[in-house]
């Protein structure tokens, strides 16, 4: 079952970034791809070196969305947070000195 259908909010959250990045890197190549015909041999071989490195992202983006992970079950229910507020400590309140930019003029 996928993420979606589980309602699983992080798993589908992280997907959904792993396969932004991949049309990200898809549009890249398609751009790559069309220099690679190009009559100036520098241009064809700049475009095969970042198809190259595109497909090694590509390829990382991949094992990092194999690796999303969903909600863990023991923080995704039943869990309770209590904290208490010592009465002895004095709320902070920030004072700022007067700065010499905001002198009256004379």
């Amino acid at each position: 079952m996928g993420a979606r259908q589980e309602r699983d909010v992080v798993r589908t959250l992280c997907l959904n970034n792993r396969l932004s990045e991949l049309h990200a890197l898809e549009r890249a190549a398609r751009s790559h791809e069309a220099r690679l015909g190009s009559p100036v041999m520098r241009h064809a071989r700049r475009a095969r070196v970042a198809l190259r490195l595109n497909f090694d992202e590509a390829r990382d983006v991949f094992r990092g969305a194999q690796s999303c992970r969903g909600a863990s079950p023991a923080f995704a229910s039943g869990t309770q947070v209590r904290f208490w507020v010592d009465p002895g400590v004095t709320p902070y309140e920030p004072r700022y000195p007067e700065s010499s930019s905001r002198r009256t003029a004379e």
